[in-house]
Order: C-alpha cells, then structure tokens, then sequence
C-alpha cells in the first residue's frame, strides 16, 4: 500500500489529467462502436469504473476523515445490492445487468465526487481554466472536422438538420459544450485576438450546425452576461468611447446573426418543428401539448407516465425506486427515461437514492467559486432539469464534478490580465 501511495503521489496528477483528457477518445470509441457494431463498448465502462476505484484509493491514503468517506461509500454499496435485488424481485435474472448499466451510470457522479472533493482540498489534484477549454477544443475539433468534411453522423434520425460529428449523443455532447462556455470566453479573453476570433468562429459555427437549442441557449446567456458585465464596467471607468465602439460592434454582431442564422441547422429545425405542429402564431404555442413536444421534446408526457408508474408501484419501490424498466412483461413496457435529471433520479431511485445522491453536496456548500464557475454552475442546473444527461450521464457528470471542486483563483474575473485601451 505504500508503494501504490507513493507512486499516486508522484504521478496522481499527470494520471488524472490523462484520464480527463482521454474523455473525448473513450466516448469516439463509444459512438463509433455503436454507430458500425450497433453496441457500445463494455471496455469503456469498465475503464471508467476502475478509475472510480483508484479515485477513492487514492483519498482513502491522503485524507484523515477516511471513516466519513468509507461510511459514505458503505451506504452506496448497500443501497445498489437493495435496489438489485428489488429489480430481481419484480423482474428477472435477464434486467440485472441493464438495471446495473443504469445504476452505475446514474451515480457515477456522487461516486466520484466525495473522492473528488477529498484530493483537491489535500492539494493531490487539480484542474485550471486553460484545461478545462482544451479539453473543449478537443470535443469542437471531433465535431468540427466531420461536420465540414460531411462524414459526421446525423443529430436526429429522421426530419430535423443537423451533424453531431463522430459522436453518438446529441444531448451529453452539447451539455458538455454548455457548461464550458463560460470558460472558453473568459479564456479567450486572455488570448491574441486573431485566435480568438478564430476559435470563436469555429465555436459558433459547432454550435449552430448541431442543430440542437442547448448551446444556443447557453452561448446566449453566457454573451449576455459578458456584455451587461462589460457595459457596467466601462461605465463605472467612465470609457464612454469604448462604449460606443463596443455598442457597434453588437449593432453589427447582430446584424450578422440575422442574416446568417436563418441558413443554420438550429433554424431549419425551429422551422421544422413549428410547422409540424401546424404553429402560425405565438397563441397556437400556448397549450400545454405544443409546449412540451416544442419546450421540452415531449419530456413532460414521459414525466407524467413515470410519475403514474411511480405512485401505482409498491411501498418498497416508492423507496429504493421502480428501476429502468417501467410496466415489464405488458405490452406498455418501457426503457424511456424522462431525460429531467433531478426526476429521472427521484423516480428510477427513490427516495433514500436521491437522499444519498444528494449528500455529497453538502460538502459544497460553503465552497466560494469565481463569477465564471457561478454561470457555468447555473447553465449546470438548468440544463439538468430542460434537457437532461448532466448528472446522469458520466462523462458531463464527471465533469460537473471537476468544475464543482477545482481550486480556482478567486480573484480571476472576465478582464484579469488585460487591460482595455
């Protein structure tokens, strides 16, 4: 055992920032296993959750309240062998594995997080600003490249435009470009302007022939945040010229989007989507059927199945949670998950599950993050609840966890270290 600690003392941080960055290849991997073979690959997943095993290892070693973190973990691992043997119960010996694949991929996030916490605050390992946007360029490269190239996969299977690169799923992709959208402006922002103008067209471009609104909603509240920061710091320094130099430079922005959004993947498929609604005007919206297919891509219906599940199922389910398999053995079975994390957790795991899930955030609580991790956080949970696969999803939730529990400089804001002129 003091080997193993002195050889994750020496190398815990190269080691770490390889698995970090190697996310991008494993889930390629993924996507092109699934695309060609029609499976994923168990290796992935296998990988993954060894890496779970070296993280909490490795806190185990360093940390001094490692009666906590065993209590914790002890509590999870009780919890999952309750909750499969429930599914057993009710199903058979065929679901487990499913069940499992689920479970696992649910709380991969409060699995990793304890540890997580545990060695950045012993100063064992961490992630800066620079790499969380490389890591950002190496997912826009894989989506850039296809996406040009026309060898891309297509966002949607039928209907509605749009090209997810090499990747395999629409919606863990553009969270993962969501919630880094704050720190690639603020790094930019530091950056030469001929490329940072460079990479801001390469993002903007990603974002828009994804076809998807995630990113769009995102790069707006980030652009609008950035520019009422902007706007009320050059009014505090009196730099009226910049100002209008600044507001003509949005005059123009926005003329430019208006002339080229309408000729993007995301426009196609608002137009698309309104006119197989039969939508004419904004009142035809306003009903709760067109809202949700528009809104929430239907995501309200399958709320509503589950929760019908969900009060119809038996005492012990209420608490451990009815699984991921909804009606088994009728033909009204169903694998769908809503795709709202926050119910999507409560219903699949009950209420002691989403206790436990929950923990780890009390060890947040106190925790002062800068402006930028403060927007990305807030992207963080909204997108959870409209679109889903933050928390739930391994490789964005792993990444949530790292934004949650970096060490960052608290006195980095969106103009540290240039000076405007």
């Amino acid at each position: 055992m003091t080997k193993i600690k002195a050889l994750l003392e020496h190398h815990g941080q190269k080691l770490f920032l390889a698995y970090f960055f190697l996310g991008p290849i494993f889930d390629l991997i993924t996507s092109l296993s699934l695309h060609f073979l029609g499976t994923s690959m168990p290796l992935i997943l296998v990988i993954k959750i060894l890496f779970l095993g070296v993280l909490f290892i490795y806190a185990l070693l360093v940390t001094k309240n490692r009666n906590q973190l065993i209590f914790y973990y002890g509590l999870l691992i009780v919890y999952f062998i309750s909750f499969l043997i429930i599914m057993f119960q009710k199903q058979d010996v065929n679901t487990i594995f499913y069940q499992l694949q689920n479970l696992l991929r649910t709380f991969y996030f409060p699995l990793c997080l304890p540890s997580l916490i545990t060695l950045v605050e012993e100063n064992k390992i961490n992630v800066q600003m620079k790499e969380l946007v490389y890591f950002l360029l190496l997912y826009l490269l894989l989506l850039f490249i296809p996406i040009v190239t026309k060898t891309g996969f297509d966002s949607y299977a039928y209907s509605k435009e749009g090209s997810l690169g090499w990747f395999h799923s629409t919606n863990e992709i553009s969270g993962i470009i969501s919630i880094l959208t704050p720190y690639f402006f603020l790094f930019l922002w530091n950056r030469k302007k001929i490329i940072s103008l460079i990479f801001c067209l390469i993002f903007i471009y990603v974002c828009f022939s994804i076809g998807t609104k995630v990113p769009i909603l995102s790069l707006a509240l980030t652009l609008l945040f950035l520019t009422i920061y902007l706007f009320a710091y050059l009014w505090k320094k009196n730099k009226k010229n910049i100002l209008l130099k600044l507001s003509g430079l949005i005059m123009i922005g926005i003329t430019l989007l208006c002339i080229i959004v309408p000729k993007t993947s995301f426009y196609k498929n608002i137009q698309i989507h309104l006119e197989f609604l039969n939508i004419n005007s904004f009142s035809d919206l306003m009903t709760f059927d067109h809202i949700d297919h528009f809104v929430f891509s239907s995501r309200l219906k399958f709320l509503l199945n589950t929760q019908e599940n969900y009060e119809n199922s038996s005492p012990l389910e209420k608490v451990f949670g009815i699984g991921y398999i909804e009606n088994y053995a009728t033909d009204q079975v169903n694998t769908k998950t809503i795709e709202m994390d926050y119910y999507d957790i409560f219903y699949r795991h009950g209420v002691i599950g989403t206790i436990l899930y929950c923990l780890p955030f009390l060890l947040l609580i106190k925790r002062k993050y800068t402006m930028t991790t403060y927007l990305s956080i807030l992207l963080i949970f909204i997108l959870a609840f409209f679109s889903g696969h933050i928390f739930v999803a391994p490789s964005v939730s792993f990444l949530v966890a790292i934004i949650l529990t970096r060490k960052e400089d608290l006195n980095e804001n969106w103009f540290y270290d240039r000076q405007l002129q």
